[in-house]
């Protein structure tokens, strides 16, 4: 959930050869089985950690858009609409490496 700033931001800097996709609502959110995180999932000692790292990097965040209790998730679907690997987010800072990510990409070739 974005704006479509976002996705020419990050995905054409950091993965140009993907097809990278955008939705200003949560409707692909619920569609694909992500739900809105309670106090556990947005403020967790994980989380607070994370926070910590980012902020002692010098790394600030943004403007939140859309709605920020929104759970992320990260989803490979191959070129016949099958998702083949899903990653939902136990909290907000639970993020799957690039690094692994562009990995199960390339195993798909």
């Amino acid at each position: 959930m974005g704006e479509p700033k976002h996705l020419n931001r990050y995905c054409g800097k950091l993965a140009p050869s993907l097809t990278c996709l955008v939705c200003e609502d949560e409707a692909a959110h619920r569609a694909y089985g992500l739900r809105e995180g309670g106090l556990r999932e947005l403020a967790s000692l994980n989380v607070g950690k994370s926070a910590f790292r980012l902020v002692r990097n010098g790394v600030a965040g943004g403007v939140p858009s859309g709605n920020v209790r929104m759970m992320p998730g990260t989803f490979i679907v191959d070129t016949n609409g099958k998702i083949v690997h899903a990653h939902y987010n136990q909290d907000i800072a639970d993020h799957i490496e690039f690094d692994h990510l562009l990995t199960l990409v390339n195993d798909l070739s």
